[in-house]
């Protein structure tokens, strides 16, 4: 783009993608409050270096131990970047992953 500079650009980008980020973000807060009835410490998370909302849960047997689900596009999937995901609007299905997770942890805490 002639004429503009690199910082005219980003401000550019970065308003084209506010909106989409806004709405992650509101996805991922609304994602972490499921789990507040369920006794499981979440919290929606922004990754600066990705760009992108994402959800911490801390196993309750242990607060060491956590995990992260980001929401990468349409998707959320899980950090260690095994093959689940799950379409951005089944929070359904990541609750079910996430309780299977901390499951699995408790009977080995």
């Amino acid at each position: 783009m002639i004429g503009t500079t690199w910082h005219d650009q980003q401000r550019d980008i970065s308003a084209r993608l506010a909106p989409c980020t806004a709405a992650a973000g509101r996805i991922a807060a609304e994602l972490a409050d499921r789990f507040e009835p369920l006794g499981v410490d979440a919290a929606p998370v922004w990754d600066e270096v990705r760009g992108r909302w994402g959800v911490r849960i801390v196993e309750p047997a242990n607060g060491q131990l956590h995990m992260h689900v980001w929401l990468d596009g349409d998707h959320w999937t899980w950090t260690p970047g095994c093959v689940w995901s799950a379409p951005a609007d089944d929070c359904d299905g990541v609750v079910r992953f996430v309780l299977t997770w901390v499951t699995e942890h408790r009977v080995v805490v």
